[in-house]
């Protein structure tokens, strides 16, 4: 068991690399959420892909075709998604993160935010779609004025 820690260099992929004090090191603690996070992952995956998928078009303005959670953590989840091109094409995934509002220490809490998320990403993606029908549609007289 390492007992004495003098520094740790942290190296977390490209252009991701830091010097942790060790009195930081020694003093931190697990994840509590890492216990579940795997479950709470392939579940959201398996059942709840399009919750996943209208949070990120909350939250980010994008539409996914397809949105897989690939981690979970107290603080939000790292999602690997791919989006529909202008061109008809899907892109390549690639992963974003999506912070939850706040910490969510235990698996209910986890479950608590993200129907809470979902919820609010719902209506939010219901009411810009509901103001999209009502606002009049641009043609070249309205923008003129001479309608």
């Amino acid at each position: 068991r390492m007992s004495t820690v003098k520094q740790l260099r942290f190296v977390g992929g490209f252009a991701r690399a830091a010097t942790i004090p060790a009195a930081d090191y020694m003093g931190a603690s697990p994840d509590p959420v890492m216990e579940f996070a795997d479950k709470i992952a392939g579940h959201m995956n398996d059942d709840h892909q399009e919750a996943t998928k209208i949070i990120i078009k909350s939250e980010m303005g994008l539409d996914c075709e397809t949105a897989l959670i690939k981690s979970v953590d107290r603080l939000g989840m790292s999602v690997f998604v791919t989006v529909k091109q202008e061109d008809g094409t899907v892109s390549t995934p690639f992963k974003l993160r999506v912070s939850f509002p706040e910490e969510a220490p235990d698996r209910v809490a986890v479950r608590n935010m993200l129907k809470r998320m979902t919820n609010e990403a719902a209506a939010a993606v219901s009411a810009e779609a509901k103001a999209a029908e009502a606002a009049p549609e641009a043609t070249p007289e309205a923008a003129a004025g001479t309608n």
